[in-house]
């Protein structure tokens, strides 16, 4: 493993020529892991809400396919309720890098993603019963699923040999939430609240990257020029 990092810091410098073929433009030459900062930070703010995300990434020229993996829980409640929400989520989408000729490795993107959500939540408390007083009540929502797109823009900057740090911001788009059963869903793990068809989000990640070949581009027509 340590032989492969040193190997992958070799490969850092894009070369732009005009000779450049069309099988070494569209090769990989990286792949990227990135870890969601957010999630932590609320953690440590909050044992009622936490989360993590694990990103994935390789480049196809200025194209970066991308695959992300993560766990949001939420807890809200005071001495008469109590609602948790519980589950994982996975985006699945690609990033098209505007800058690929930066010569330190900046990207500035835009984006798009399909996610989905698959989670459990309940819903604990007390409530007045006309009549007979007070009662208590426990629903649940076993098995439920959830569909969104986003759109995506943001930055990546390099700030050590392979180390990067960087934003995301996503504009959510709700397309569906499968397996209500008694209790109307009310948050998503990965999307938001679920009564908002719309949702805005931003993540800050570091990311590490493994270079295993050279990046080649071709010179813009203003260099060219």
């Amino acid at each position: 493993m340590l032989l492969f990092i040193c190997t992958s810091t070799s490969y850092s410098q894009v070369i732009v020529s005009d000779s450049v073929s069309n099988s070494q433009i569209w090769r990989p030459t990286m792949f990227r892991i990135s870890y969601d900062l957010v999630g932590p930070l609320q953690n440590a703010i909050s044992r009622s809400r936490g989360a993590w995300e694990v990103t994935g990434e390789v480049d196809l020229n200025n194209l970066f396919v991308i695959g992300a993996f993560g766990n949001e829980h939420f807890d809200y409640g005071d001495s008469s309720y109590h609602y948790r929400s519980d589950g994982n989520y996975n985006r699945i989408g690609f990033d098209l890098n505007m800058i690929p000729r930066d010569e330190y490795d900046s990207e500035l993107f835009f984006g798009f993603r399909y996610a989905t959500s698959r989670f459990q939540e309940s819903l604990s408390g007390e409530r007045n019963i006309f009549q007979w007083g007070k009662g208590y009540f426990n629903e649940q929502n076993t098995d439920m699923k959830a569909t969104w797109i986003e759109f995506t823009a943001g930055m990546k900057a390099k700030v050590w040999k392979n180390l990067f740090m960087g934003y995301t911001l996503r504009l959510k788009i709700k397309m569906g939430v499968q397996g209500e059963q008694n209790l109307e869903t009310y948050r998503i793990p990965g999307y938001g609240l679920a009564e908002d068809n719309n949702f805005w989000g931003i993540n800050y990640y570091a990311a590490w990257r493994f270079n295993f070949a050279q990046k080649y581009v071709r010179p813009s027509k203003f260099q060219k020029e």
